[in-house]
Parts: C-alpha cells; structure tokens; sequence
C-alpha cells in the first residue's frame, strides 16, 4: 500500500474523527502530512511496521507534536527530511528501531523545538547524516555513542546548531568525504575532536565558519585528500590551533 502525499499541502487539516488511520500493510509514507502546518492529531496507535519509506513525513508539519513514541519503524530505511520544519516537534523518539535505515539527511533540520534522546539510536546502516540537525537550535543531547563507521557525508550536519556542544569524540569518521559548514555557526561547540580519522576528507568548506566557541587542537588531522578548505575557520574567534602543517 502507498500512502505517499497523501494529506501533503492540506495546511489546514485537523482531525475530529475517534477511530484509527488503518495502515496495516501501507509501505510508503513519503511526504504524507508535508505541509500539513496545523496537524496535530493522536497517531499512537498506528501500525508502521510494514513502512520502508519516511521521507519528509511531518516537512513543514508547524504544529505536530504528538506520541509516536511507540511506532515500529525497523523496517523504515529512509527517513530523510522527516521532520524538517515540524517546528512545534519533541516528542519522545529514543525507542525507534532505526538499525535499517541508509539515511537520516535534514531529519531534524530546522525543528526548533527539538531536543529528545536519542543517543541509543542504532545508526550503524546510515551513510548520510547531510544536515541532520541544521538549524536545531533547541538540540544538544549525547551522541557519543553513535556507530558512524559507514557515514559519508557529514555536510552542514550541525550548522546553525547553536546550543549543541555533545561529545563527538569516539567517532568513527573513517568514511566521511564531506565534512563542509559541519559546524558553521554552531556558535556553543568546543569538544574534543582531535583524534578524528579525516584521511578520506576531499571538502572542509567554511567547517568552523562562525564557530566561535571552537578551539579544539586538530592540529594532527590528516588532510592529505582535502581540496578545499576555504574559509574554514573564518570568524571562528576562539581558535587558536596551528594547523600550518597540514597539507
């Protein structure tokens, strides 16, 4: 089954009615409340556990904050975009089962109000994690024990995040090609990123842009492939580690 767009550009919907959505055996949930700016109804009991495809579900969503807490998403592979501007949006999410999902690009992007566990997510399938929190503002739970190993693209991934500052250390960023305006004006960000691996780095682009609490000593980052580092560290005030033996 396909419920694809379903209700997508309804920007008034509500719901009045008291019986559940049947999705039993509904695979495809792209785009289904996109633009849907004041939904906000009880979805809590809907049956998701056939759903592969989560693409921009609640994009532009304004309202939504309902319990989905409970959904059974491990069959779910993409969730891009998935609450990108649900600006009222924090709900409860750290149980999800996301151990099969490839992408999780812009998922949070611009959800203002965001800021739930999800440290236990099991990330270990995702290769692009592309703005995934851009322009959080509200975000800065730990994700320290994230399997990174298979991303790669970590592109604008916590730009704008002004109140993130969570241990990144651990890592694995064996993999990342793209780590361009990664934190560009996370403006609060000053952990300890040294012993990155960034062997297969090729862009840096404006990484630091606007970082201004950043000073963290990446001074032994092997930035052997790396192209283009313009305006990496441009206002980032604070940082002071010599880098002029990069490559």
């Amino acid at each position: 089954k396909d419920r694809g767009q379903w209700f997508a550009g309804c920007e008034h919907l509500t719901c009045t009615a008291t019986d559940t959505l049947d999705m039993t055996g509904v695979k495809n949930a792209e785009g289904m409340f996109s633009g849907c700016h004041a939904i906000n109804c009880d979805m809590s009991t809907w049956d998701m556990s056939k759903v592969s495809n989560m693409d921009f579900m609640f994009r532009d969503a304004h309202a939504f904050n309902g319990d989905i807490s409970t959904w059974d998403t491990s069959n779910v592979t993409s969730m891009e975009g998935m609450f990108e501007n649900a600006l009222s949006f924090n709900g409860d999410i750290s149980g999800w089962d996301v151990s099969n999902v490839t992408s999780i690009r812009t998922v949070f992007r611009n959800t203002h109000a965001f800021n739930n566990e999800i440290g236990n997510w099991d990330v270990r399938m995702v290769t692009d994690m592309e703005g995934m929190f851009c322009d959080a503002v509200a975000f800065n739970n730990d994700l320290s024990h994230w399997e990174t190993s298979n991303v790669t693209n970590m592109k604008s991934m916590f730009e704008g995040a002004i109140d993130f500052n969570g241990d990144l250390s651990m890592w694995n960023t064996s993999q990342v090609t793209s780590m361009e305006q990664m934190f560009k004006y996370a403006h609060t960000f000053n952990k300890d990123i040294s012993g990155w691996d960034t062997s297969n780095v090729i862009n840096m682009y404006q990484m630091f842009y606007g970082a201004k609490s950043f000073n963290s000593d990446i001074s032994n980052w092997d930035t052997s492939k790396v192209n283009d580092i313009r305006d990496m560290f441009h206002d980032a005030e604070n940082f002071s580690s010599d880098v002029s033996k990069w490559q």
